[in-house]
């Protein structure tokens, strides 16, 4: 009788058209760029594994992928390999397997050419990834990679968060935070979009009204309604608002280039998040597109959530860690870059403790912590006294965080306890309990205790 081991979790990235299914615990590093061209790398909060490029040819008069690729593989004195990996989207790739690079290291770089969407993909990864991870990549990744065309709604998901978008529309702005992810789309040079989610929506809410979220945008405005707007928002039912009228420049300009703007604010308890979408164009227009855009945020975001609890319920205790500890902890000191860096495995492993405070007390849903520090040195040269008083308030989301640092359980223990606790996928909360973590570290209420080899 064998033992069958648990599929690897996974999560899916999509940005711009493309959408690459990858392990759970990567995710977007930096992006860079936009519709037409730009870049993503990709990491597992350690270190970059791989770098994403994509470039639209559309615009390129008689573009031919043939005489690209040989032009590339010409500049660069290489020759492409044969069996590079072909998705059901791509329709001409070809790829070159651990070759030399201008810093003494070696990369393999994969090309391909999707036609209806007229985008070409660049995959490179490095000899700093493992040779299983790559192998892992081109091998079993690579191959589901999807490519939208211009006239399909396009998926966009990264940090647990998920939008679709209707056809047509590109990205021209992002907002990418932990709690608090916002893209903005255009159709056309008047046409606009913004699509929106919040979380934890009873912290969003209790922090900021309906009606003060709709009009505190992540992005910088010129245009704003009128009182009357605001005074006859409509409340189709609990927890949500929608603000429907015309979008103005502050006077005396208000008559110039106005923009007839629907915007929607909606909280879904089951997944306790805030999503918001707003539409702007220049004359008055149905709710087709706000529906549309809600509607898909909704059901791909309850997949996630459903998705994120059976792994939940079906875990056990002999869980792999979120990733493989590296075979080189003084790699960076090898390259010249310092002090070597903590690994992954490390860092997740490590017992947060709390240092005794001087004082707690709890008012108004929140726990406001007394600790007592001592000055730096040219403070006290200067006369201020050796020790002093803080306070710091902790609202009901960083207490659950504060109370489970109780010397017995690790980052990677309180991560997924927070996961399980908010209904959030684990990439969501690694991000807000690590830097949540780091904060009470920083102000002095936290130490890391971490086991020595």
């Amino acid at each position: 009788m064998t033992d069958t081991q648990p599929a690897p979790k996974e999560m899916t990235v999509a940005w711009c058209g493309w959408s690459l299914p990858l392990p759970e615990h990567w995710r977007p590093l930096k992006i860079e760029g936009g519709h037409a061209k730009g870049s993503m790398m990709i990491g597992d909060g350690q270190r970059p594994i791989l770098l994403v490029r994509w470039m639209r040819t559309h615009k390129l008069r008689r573009f031919d992928i043939q005489r690209w690729l040989d032009g590339r593989f010409r500049q660069r004195r290489i020759t492409p390999d044969e069996g590079a990996p072909q998705p059901a989207a791509i329709d001409k790739a070809a790829w070159a397997c651990d070759t030399a690079d201008s810093k003494g290291g070696h990369k393999t770089t994969w090309y391909g050419y999707a036609a209806k969407s007229h985008m070409l993909m660049e995959i490179v990864t490095t000899d700093l990834t493992e040779t299983a991870v790559r192998d892992e990549i081109f091998r079993d990744h690579l191959p589901r990679l999807v490519i939208t065309a211009d006239d399909e709604p396009c998926a966009w998901s990264l940090y647990g968060i998920s939008f679709v978008s209707p056809p047509g529309y590109v990205l021209t702005r992002q907002h990418l935070f932990s709690g608090d992810v916002a893209i903005e789309l255009a159709c056309g040079r008047k046409d606009k979009l913004l699509l929106r989610q919040v979380y934890p929506a009873g912290l969003a809410v209790a922090r900021r009204s309906l009606g003060r979220w709709l009009q505190k945008p992540p992005f910088k405005v010129r245009r704003f309604w009128n009182k009357r707007t605001l005074a006859n928002a409509v409340s189709s039912r609990e927890g949500t608002l929608t603000f429907r009228g015309w979008k103005r420049l502050r006077s005396p300009m208000g008559w110039y280039t106005a923009r007839f703007s629907t915007a929607v604010a909606s909280v879904d308890k089951e997944q306790d998040r805030l999503m918001i979408a707003e539409h702007q164009t220049t004359r008055e227009h149905s709710m087709d597109t706000i529906d549309f855009a809600l509607r898909e945020m909704k059901r791909t975001s309850l997949a996630k959530v459903a998705e994120a609890l059976s792994t939940h319920r079906t875990a056990s205790s002999a869980a792999a860690p979120l990733a493989p500890p590296d075979d080189d902890d003084d790699a960076d000191v090898k390259r010249g870059k310092g002090k070597p860096q903590m690994t992954r495995h490390a860092s997740m492993a490590a017992i947060p403790v709390q240092i005794p405070p001087r004082r707690v007390k709890d008012k108004n849903k929140k726990r406001y912590i007394t600790v007592t520090f001592e000055r730096r040195g040219w403070q006290r040269a200067l006369g201020s006294a050796r020790t002093c008083e803080r306070t710091f308030g902790i609202d009901a989301y960083g207490q659950v965080v504060y109370d489970a640092c109780d010397g017995k359980q690790c980052v990677e223990q309180i991560i997924r306890g927070f996961a399980k606790s908010q209904r959030i996928s684990i990439p969501e909360a690694e991000m807000a309990v690590t830097s949540f973590l780091r904060l009470l570290m920083k102000k002095g209420l936290l130490v890391m205790a971490i086991e020595e080899k």
